[in-house]
């Protein structure tokens, strides 16, 4: 799935090759309007797979580094035992 991702991202940036040429070295302006809408396509892509990398992420199993951090974090008082306590 990760591969075809970045095959997908590949092909719509090189697919926005010809706007972007037209827009910034002929002027055209025609192909500004087409490179915005593609570039508005790219946002859409990349949301969807921030969207399933955060889903992949909650599917993980939890490491035990993982576990150990957020304990530390929900106990201070346990993080650091050679603290003196007041």
């Amino acid at each position: 799935m990760a591969t075809e991702h970045y095959q997908e991202l590949l092909k719509l940036v090189q697919s926005f090759e010809k706007d972007f040429d037209k827009f910034y070295n002929a002027r055209n302006k025609e192909a500004g309007v087409r490179l915005r809408k593609h570039m508005q396509t790219l946002r859409e892509a990349a949301r969807n797979i921030r969207d399933d990398v955060q889903n992949a992420k909650t599917s993980f199993p939890i490491k035990r580094e993982d576990l150990s951090l957020r304990n530390a974090q929900r106990n201070p008082a346990s993080k650091n035992p050679d603290q003196e306590q007041e």
